[in-house]
């Protein structure tokens, strides 16, 4: 009777402990809570989201249960643990154009995870646990358009990490933990309009870095230690609208015969004088600037320059702008009237 009985729990301990591997390892379906596989309203909005689906180290994403052919174009997760890109994604979903995975606690993007994602426009891997981007990650993803890797922990990019995205307009490293960057970073990124830095530990950018980069439009590199911006930096940007460099440790700053069209903040910095080439609105309070040149400066609308070491301003420096809106145009500590405008307390 014992005999039987030990047989019994042994046998009782070897089906829980079977149940339990079960639970934590082997293959989870991946299955979509919220379903529209062909849009049958517009089938541009055919779509996929998934919540509240984990995954742990010991399991593998099995996706079940998607007719072949559907044509699902946004797929979403939320409150979401997915650890690794779902293997055979795109297989699944070929017309997929918008993935949104951020905050799903991502840790690396293995090759090929987007080789068959030829149709994907918008990728969104913000708020995961990246620590760096590898070389060709992004293969297949051919008319990839925006890609935004914000607050990740991601310390190194490879000099190809963003290489055969030949399309794409814009890329998002917000946040992260970046020191330098590679010469060549961009070089497949001719079309690259968009590009954001804001927040890393960047302490330096070479000219080579946005070498060739003629659509270049608008570039965040505020929050970081710059100590120093090369002035052929942006020589080949046909028409560079918006520059932010707030909160760096600049000292000097000129661009080398090249204009910033729409927005140039350069507050929060170490700067001692200042040279605006027909920019609308400059943003530079918070400095050392004792000097101040403007050129072309009918285009200037608002001007900041609170907070600095200016003691006056030859009103001759703005004459072609219209009096009636110099107290629009320039912010500064204090205004007395002509000839000078003075500044000292």
């Amino acid at each position: 009777m014992n005999r039987t009985r030990r047989i019994l729990e042994v046998i009782l301990i070897l089906i829980l402990a079977i149940a339990s591997c079960d639970g934590s390892g082997g293959d989870i379906p991946l299955r979509c809570d919220e379903y529209d596989s062909m849009g049958y309203m517009d089938v541009n909005e055919a779509f996929c989201t998934v919540t509240g689906f984990t995954v742990t180290h010991s399991q593998n994403v099995v996706i079940k249960n998607i007719p072949p052919g559907n044509m699902v174009k946004f797929m979403k997760f939320y409150e979401s643990t997915l650890l690794y890109m779902p293997f055979h994604l795109f297989e699944t979903f070929p017309y997929l154009k918008t993935l949104d995975l951020s905050n799903t606690n991502i840790l690396e993007l293995t090759r090929n995870a987007f080789s068959a994602a030829s149709n994907l426009t918008y990728l969104n891997l913000a708020y995961n646990n990246l620590t760096s981007i590898q070389t060709s990650v992004f293969i297949g993803a051919n008319v990839l358009m925006r890609l935004d890797l914000s607050y990740n922990e991601i310390s190194s990019l490879s000099v190809n990490a963003f290489c055969g995205l030949h399309t794409i307009s814009q890329i998002y490293l917000t946040g992260n933990l970046l020191k330098e960057l590679h010469n060549d970073i961009f070089k497949d990124n001719e079309y690259l309009e968009k590009v954001s830095f804001e927040g890393n530990l960047l302490t330096s950018i070479q000219p080579e870095v946005f070498r060739n980069m003629r659509r270049i439009k608008e570039v965040n590199l505020s929050n970081n230690h710059l100590i120093f911006i090369h002035p052929d930096t942006f020589a080949d940007a046909a028409s560079l609208e918006n520059l932010v460099l707030s909160y760096n440790e600049l000292k000097n700053f000129q661009l080398t015969e090249k204009n910033i069209v729409h927005q140039l903040h350069l507050d929060n910095n170490y700067l001692t004088n200042l040279t605006i080439n027909a920019t609308r609105f400059v943003r530079a309070s918070h400095n050392q600037i004792s000097e101040l040149f403007l050129h072309q400066s009918l285009h200037i609308e608002t001007l900041d320059l609170s907070a600095n070491k200016l003691s006056s301003i030859s009103i001759s420096q703005i004459s072609h702008i219209c009096s009636t809106w110099m107290y629009r145009i320039i912010q500064l500590d204090r205004l007395i009237s002509a000839p000078f405008l003075n500044l000292r307390d």
